[in-house]
């Protein structure tokens, strides 16, 4: 089972790559708004849900929790992340190394902005994203240990 991340950022306030704006209302929304009980934002790869993609309609891992901060004079949105072996796998490849947010600005007609999803991408239109790089910690559980008797096995006979 993944672990989850720390705090990555996954879009700062500003102009993005291709021409749209994020704002810092929308990040102070999805910060607030944000429960994995209400509806809960899973990541994507390149925003890719149809079954008949090359992804084949599955996520790649859950958005566990969202929080804004102000960093170098612009708002940011924070996430903690849980990846699960899709989205490890490609970013053990070198793929997959930013986020893409999918934000509902008017999410159910609240005048609202909420995050609904989130992408990993190699070309993010928001600059300032983390860069992601996943590890696998594959830790080892021990129930009882057990002292073993080779006492049998070593006796040599002549």
């Amino acid at each position: 089972m993944s672990k989850q991340s720390g705090w990555k950022i996954a879009a700062t306030e500003g102009a993005t790559i291709d021409g749209r704006a994020i704002t810092k209302q929308w990040i102070e929304d999805m910060a607030a708004q944000y429960s994995v009980s209400e509806y809960a934002a899973l990541i994507w790869p390149e925003h890719s849900r149809s079954r008949w993609d090359k992804y084949e309609g599955k996520n790649w891992g859950t958005v566990d929790e969202v929080k804004a901060e102000k960093r170098a004079g612009k708002y940011r949105l924070l996430v903690k992340l849980t990846p699960n072996k899709y989205l490890l796998e490609a970013n053990g490849d070198g793929q997959k190394l930013f986020m893409s947010i999918e934000p509902n600005p008017d999410y159910c007609a609240s005048g609202r902005c909420y995050l609904m999803g989130l992408a990993v991408t190699d070309s993010p239109a928001s600059t300032g994203t983390t860069l992601l790089k996943f590890s696998e910690n594959k830790e080892h559980e021990y129930s009882q240990l057990e002292e073993l008797d080779l006492t049998d096995v070593l006796k040599i006979d002549h």
